[in-house]
């Protein structure tokens, strides 16, 4: 079982977690090397999002991103003042057949993410209009 799913269990429950069918895809140790293959991780295809979680050594939550690439996007976030804590990445994929879909259920699953799981490295918490989208998306589901 990837590590992520044992944080905050009710996430993974959430009906619109279950709806877009959130799998943990790949899992890959943070090195402290600038070099380091991010080829454990997800390209990306049509229709494809992912949800990403980076771990610090015991296990515990440091932040929560988005990507429709995350091997593109992951290394991005070496500049960041958390990237030392870090000691693993965690990828979840949501496939849809269309891309505005997908890249719809990323934005609502993440603004759920961050507001259940309150990862401390992200800046920003979901906006109190997205949490408002989540309740719609709700509704229709």
């Amino acid at each position: 079982m990837a590590r992520i799913r044992t944080i905050k269990p009710e996430f993974w429950e959430h009906p619109l977690v279950v709806a877009y069918d959130l799998q943990v895809c790949a899992s890959v140790r943070v090195k402290r090397t600038s070099r380091q293959s991010w080829a454990g991780l997800p390209g990306g295809g049509t229709g494809d999002g992912f949800l990403y979680f980076f771990l610090d050594g015991q296990g515990q939550l440091l932040y929560v991103g988005r990507a429709v690439n995350a091997r593109y996007r992951v290394p991005q976030h070496r500049r960041k003042k958390w990237w030392k804590k870090a000691r693993r990445v965690e990828v979840a994929q949501i496939s849809c057949d269309d891309w505005r879909e997908a890249k719809r259920g990323m934005k609502l699953l993440e603004a759920i993410a961050i507001d259940m799981m309150e990862p401390p490295c992200n800046i920003v918490s979901p906006s109190e209009l997205m949490m408002k989208e989540v309740d719609r998306a709700l509704v229709q589901s």
